[in-house]
């Protein structure tokens, strides 16, 4: 060295693949294969097991994304070391190096050498158990053999990383495969009754997840090589940021991690100045969405969980086939109707917010509050909540063939629904528009062969279709009265939910005043034809009594039409609603963010992520009230309370179109409606509210309306006196910088 003064330093060997390798070639070891065992014996039942792997799963991903976050504020090597050092002081930061030295970091170093001598040495002793020194041996050797190798040379230490990476991903999908085999020829015995002799103690529990969490150690080893790894401050952010960015947001975790980071403030450490360096009233969200998603994102929302749950409740209510699939084409009628009314609206009031918006810009503020206070409490969190309480019912189906499948599972399932699809709409705009186009093109295909399926039956004449659809037969049973016909209507127009999305987003729209009406035309002709031929397809099979007793019409379709392989129809349908499902949340948090940006909501919920340019705190919030609607309620009863007060509220946005044609027809728009459509859809919106009222009086009707009214409570002091409590104020500065957004502007 010339200089005797300079020091060394690592070098920086470790790019985006061995990183890759690293992480996940390390989590990859011998947990997988040595642990399963140990915890569906501490836990019982293979499907708690299963809970149990997907939950340590999670928690891995929440604590990955605070990792990622604190590597890229302290650029140092160390992990957890130099993280407590820099925030808490040496005393802390030396307890956790002494106890990891001498005791975590060999035990799991000694853990997975003797994992890997159990495999090694398992094949020369078939009939017995290996001897327990020979094992010890065997990992000795391991572990000397791997400390050369990383002694010698880092790139060498990579290429190992990455040759064995590629090799256990290939034995693991060796095994997945297998097991799909195994499925494929009837080997279920283990998910007939999954969750019997469940242990729900705490320490079986405890060992479980002890056990499962060791399988998914190595999620922070990137964090120990910070200084060998090429570009941190990129690799680190696109390996987690990118993929897992927003659980940590949901995440109590993230709370206590995210502490740490704003200690490093006083100690003046290199933080991410993204927020300091601009505006905060600079951000405005992106114009992502063109003709194609603007198809996808309205007919993807309609075709979802409705079409596969809500047939058998039609048909209930009417009490005939024919009377049915007269509900099913008005229904359609109906929401084309009111959705060419609120395309002219949207061309006259280019913003997004949907009925907010439009009843404030026509009637002003109360209506407009009562309004968002409504969609943002009651009507979005329960379309949520339906959705994906559907999705749950048809994942859960196969595992509970005789019956239908408990609460507790299905409700589970629909709340890990809304929080992956909340990660993905606060994660990025564009992937969940990309989301939505694909899952649109994989439930039509799961339409299509609903409708094949049925023309084939037709031309084998079963009896059963005579009964069914023919002209002298089919109205046969029909009831008339005012509360059935609305409840079928509120049950089929649920299946037409999603026909106002593209008005939630217009300013994310590229040139609405020429993509919205024709996505809406496109999207809600396509639906109404695939409906009728689906309904008209579950007919050709199934009597009336067989349909209305089903759980999952489809599902039950399926195993007429398709048998051993009618479960591809309960992936299809939860696939087909988890599309739905996105399109609803994208649209749905898009509410409280103009509400709250006309000082309608709290100012935390009209911001925006100052990186993703997503409205991350509304659709927080959405998620939230969501899981809470989810709790008590069951799909049916969602569905009935959610059209009741839908209806009710666009109702009165149509009502503001006839305002704007009578009393402003000199307004610039680009597409104008007749003057009957708003007409016909208040009638249809007076109808719908009043007839199960008028015919069939439930209470829970009332408590419905009593709590829309409840919002006075919070519009008088907060939104005309404007009091604001100062804790409001700390409260939504402490959430600006945890969740790192900022206000955003509109985007005319």
């Amino acid at each position: 060295m010339e200089d005797p003064k300079q020091k060394l330093k690592l070098k920086r060997e470790v790019g985006l693949m061995g990183a890759v390798s690293l992480i996940a070639g390390t989590m990859i070891g011998s947990g997988i294969f040595m642990t399963p065992q140990t915890v569906v014996g501490s836990i019982g039942s293979t499907g708690a097991s299963l809970v149990v792997w997907a939950s340590c799963g999670l928690l891995v991903i929440l604590v990955s994304f605070c990792y990622a976050e604190l590597g890229t504020v302290i650029q140092e090597s160390g992990g957890e070391y130099i993280y407590i050092l820099r925030t808490f002081g040496p005393v802390m930061a030396f307890v956790l190096v002494f106890s990891s030295v001498f005791f975590v970091r060999p035990a799991g170093i000694a853990g997975m050498g003797l994992g890997f001598a159990q495999y090694v040495v398992a094949p020369f002793y078939s009939d017995c158990q290996p001897p327990v020194l020979v094992v010890k041996c065997v990992a000795a050797a391991a572990i000397l053999t791997l400390a050369i190798v990383n002694c010698i040379n880092v790139r060498l230490s990579m290429s190992v990383q990455v040759f064995f990476t590629v090799a256990k991903v290939l034995a693991l999908a060796v095994i997945i495969i297998g097991g799909l085999v195994m499925l494929i020829q009837g080997h279920t015995e283990n998910f007939d009754d999954s969750f019997k002799n469940t242990n729900l103690g705490i320490n079986p529990i405890g060992i479980a997840f002890y056990q499962g969490l060791w399988s998914y150690d190595g999620f922070n080893n990137l964090n120990y090589v910070t200084e060998e790894l090429k570009r941190p401050e990129v690799s680190l952010q696109f390996y987690f940021q990118e993929s897992l960015g927003v659980w940590a947001s949901l995440s109590p975790i993230y709370v206590y991690l995210s502490f740490c980071v704003y200690v490093s403030f006083a100690f003046s450490l290199p933080i991410c100045t993204t927020m300091a360096d601009k505006k905060p009233g600079a951000l405005t969200v992106k114009r992502e969405i063109g003709l194609f998603g603007g198809v996808a994102l309205v007919s993807g929302s309609m075709i979802g969980s409705g079409i596969f749950m809500s047939p058998q409740f039609v048909l209930g209510y009417v009490g005939s086939p024919g009377a049915s699939l007269v509900i099913w084409a008005l229904a359609g009628f109906v929401a084309m109707c009111a959705a060419l009314c609120y395309t002219e609206l949207g061309t006259i009031i280019p913003e997004s917010g949907g009925e907010f918006i439009y009843i404030l810009r026509i009637y002003g503020s109360v209506p407009a509050f009562f309004a968002a206070y409504t969609f943002a409490i009651v009507v979005k969190p329960m379309g949520i909540s339906a959705t994906a309480f559907s999705i749950a019912e048809y994942a859960t189906a196969p595992f509970y063939p005789g019956c239908p499948p408990p609460q507790l599972p299905v409700k589970c399932t629909a709340a890990a629904v809304i929080l992956l699809v909340a990660t993905v709409n606060i994660l990025n705009v564009r992937a969940a528009i990309r989301i939505q186009v694909v899952f649109l093109v994989a439930k039509v295909l799961a339409l299509v062969l609903i409708i094949i399926g049925g023309v084939v039956t037709v031309f084998q004449g079963r009896s059963i279709i005579d009964v069914n659809l023919n002209v002298e037969h089919s109205f046969r049973g029909t009831e008339f009265s005012l509360g059935t016909v609305g409840m079928a209507f509120y049950q089929c127009l649920w299946s037409y939910a999603g026909w106002y999305n593209l008005n939630y987003v217009t300013e994310e729209l590229k040139r609405p005043e020429v993509n919205l009406p024709r996505a809406i035309i496109i999207a809600i002709s396509l639906v109404t034809g695939l409906y009728l031929l689906v309904n008209v397809s579950y007919l050709t099979v199934m009597t009336p009594r067989e349909l209305v007793s089903s759980s999952a019409v489809a599902v039950t379709w399926g195993s007429k039409v398709l048998g051993s392989w009618g479960w591809i129809m309960s992936i299809a349908a939860a696939l087909s609603a988890f599309g739905s499902l996105n399109g609803t949340f994208f649209s749905g948090g898009r509410v409280c963010f103009v509400a709250a940006r006309e000082g309608h909501m709290p100012d935390i919920l009209a911001m925006a992520h100052v990186h993703r340019l997503t409205p991350s705190p509304a659709l927080i919030f959405s998620t939230i009230i969501s899981l809470i609607v989810l709790i008590p309620g069951d799909f049916q009863s969602i569905v009935n309370y959610f059209s009741f007060t839908a209806w009710f509220f666009y109702g009165i946005t149509v009502s503001g179109l006839l305002y704007l044609k009578i009393k402003k027809p000199e307004l610039p728009r680009s597409y104008r409606v007749p003057f009957v459509l708003p007409v016909l859809v208040i009638i249809a919106s007076i109808f719908l509210v009043l007839a199960p009222i008028i015919d069939k009086p439930q209470i829970e009707f009332l408590y419905v309306t009593l709590f829309v009214l409840s919002g006075a409570i919070f519009y008088i002091p907060f939104i005309h006196y404007k009091l604001c409590p100062g804790l409001l104020n700390k409260l939504t500065v402490f959430l600006q910088l945890m969740l790192e957004v900022a206000p955003a502007e509109k985007n005319l």
